[in-house]
């Protein structure tokens, strides 16, 4: 699969980082996207990001993505756990964030 285009939309969301395109992935490949959420207000936001690529059926895929938007100072971290105890070089790694 080839990736052509890669668009955000939705208040608050944006592409965060640089993702060179076109890449190509093959099947089991993965590649990290980069999304940052910074909320203008309180509240429940959603958005959606578009791979668009002439080689998947029906030309491109959504994923939806949800966030939580908070008032600034209305918490501090508590905990953060990762499903990875460490990384050593380049990863990703799914983590839980407890305000």
């Amino acid at each position: 699969m080839t990736v052509s285009n890669i668009t955000v939309t939705g208040a608050g969301f944006s592409l965060s980082g640089q993702t060179s395109l076109p890449f190509t992935l093959q099947p089991s490949q993965s590649t990290a996207i980069g999304i940052a959420f910074t909320p203008a207000s309180t509240g429940t936001a959603s958005g959606t990001l578009t791979l668009t690529s002439a080689s998947l059926q029906g030309a491109s895929k959504k994923v939806h993505l949800t966030g939580q938007g908070q008032t600034k100072n209305s918490g501090s971290l508590s905990s953060l756990s990762c499903s990875n105890g460490s990384l050593t070089g380049a990863g990703t790694d799914a983590c839980t964030v407890t305000l």
